[in-house]
C-alpha cells in the first residue's frame, strides 16, 4: 500500500554501545508513524523508519554525528545495498540536516516500490555513493518492525477518512504527473508570509479517473487556516495525477494523501 518513508537520524552525542542495546522504538503520533532503531552496536547511527502515508517511493537517510563535514560532496548517485540478500537499489543522494545539525546526513531516495518488501528481510543496510561505502547499519527484527509500522500507518489513514480495504483493492494508487513544484512565494495567502514560519500541511484529495483532483480536505493543519485552504485550492487547480488502477487495470477514482510544506522566502 503506501510507500515507506525510511530516515536515519543524527545525534550531535552519539550514545556508547554498551550504554544502551539497539532495539526498535515505536513512536505513534497524531500525524505520522515511525520506528526508530537506537544506536547500540551501530556505533552512534541511528535508523528511523516512517511511512509517509501513499507517498511514491521510499527515503532513507543515514546520519552520523561523527561527520564534521557533507559526505556526499558533489557526488549525486547512489545506490543502497540490502545485506545480507545483496539487494542493490538505485536513487538519488543529497545533504541531510536533522535537528539543526548542518552537514551530517545523506538522504537516499528511490522509486523502487519492492524496496520495502527487501527491507523487511534485511539485516543491515550500506549507502553507496559512487561506489563507496559511506554508510552502514547492522539490526534485526525488520520484518517485525515493519509490520507494527504498518498497523500503525492504518490506522492513522482511517483516522484521515481513508477507507483502507479499497487502497488495499487497488492494483495502482494515484501517481502524481511532472514537476512537484505546485506553488512559489506568489501563492501564499495574504499575510501569512509574515509570520516567516515554516507551515506544514496533510491533506486528502480525491482523484478522479482523468487524473483531477476533484476534492480535497486538511487531515492535519498547519495552524494557520489561510493555508490549509489555499493548499487545498492550489491541489484542485494545479495537481494532475495518472489515475489509480482498480483489479482489472481500469481507472477508477480513489484517495491519496499529499502533504505540503510552506517556508517563507527571505
Amino acid at each position: 500500500m503506501g510507500a515507506l518513508l525510511l530516515s536515519l537520524l543524527a545525534s550531535a552525542e552519539p550514545p556508547q554501545p554498551a550504554a544502551e542495546p539497539a532495539k526498535w522504538i515505536a513512536k505513534w503520533e497524531a500525524n505520522a508513524c515511525s520506528l526508530v532503531r537506537t544506536a547500540g552496536e551501530s556505533g552512534g547511527v541511528y535508523l528511523r523508519l516512517e511511512p509517509s502515508a501513499l507517498a511514491e517511493g521510499t527515503k532513507l537517510s543515514f546520519a552520523d554525528g561523527a561527520w564534521s563535514r557533507d559526505p556526499i560532496g558533489s557526488a549525486k548517485k547512489a545506490s543502497l545495498v540490502l545485506m545480507p540478500q545483496g539487494v542493490r537499489v538505485s536513487g538519488r543522494a543529497y545533504p541531510l540536516s536533522w535537528d539543526g545539525v548542518a552537514g551530517r546526513g545523506i538522504s537516499f531516495s528511490s522509486d523502487e516500490p519492492a524496496l520495502a518488501e527487501a527491507f523487511g528481510a534485511s539485516e543491515g543496510a550500506a549507502l553507496e555513493i559512487d561506489r563507496k561505502v559511506v554508510a552502514e547499519i547492522h539490526y534485526v527484527g525488520a520484518a517485525a518492525a515493519l509490520k507494527n509500522l504498518r498497523r500503525c500507518s492504518d490506522a492513522l489513514l482511517r483516522d484521515w477518512g481513508m477507507d483502507t480495504s479499497r487502497l488495499a483493492a487497488l492494483t495502482a494508487l494515484p501517481k502524481k504527473l511532472g514537476d512537484w513544484n505546485w506553488a512559489d512565494e506568489n501563492d501564499f495567502p495574504g499575510g501569512a508570509i509574515f509570520s516567516r514560519q515554516v507551515r506544514r500541511t496533510t491533506v486528502r484529495v480525491t482523484v478522479g479517473i482523468d487524473g483531477r483532483v476533484r476534492d480535497c480536505v486538511p487531515v492535519v493543519g498547519s495552524g494557520d487556516r489561510a493555508i490549509d485552504l489555499r493548499s487545498c485550492a492550489l491541489m484542485t487547480q494545479r495537481a494532475r495525477y495518472a489515475p489509480a488502477r482498480d483489479r482489472e487495470g481500469h481507472p477508477t477514482e480513489a484517495q491519496t494523501i499529499l502533504s505540503w510544506v510552506w517556508v517563507p522566502i527571505g
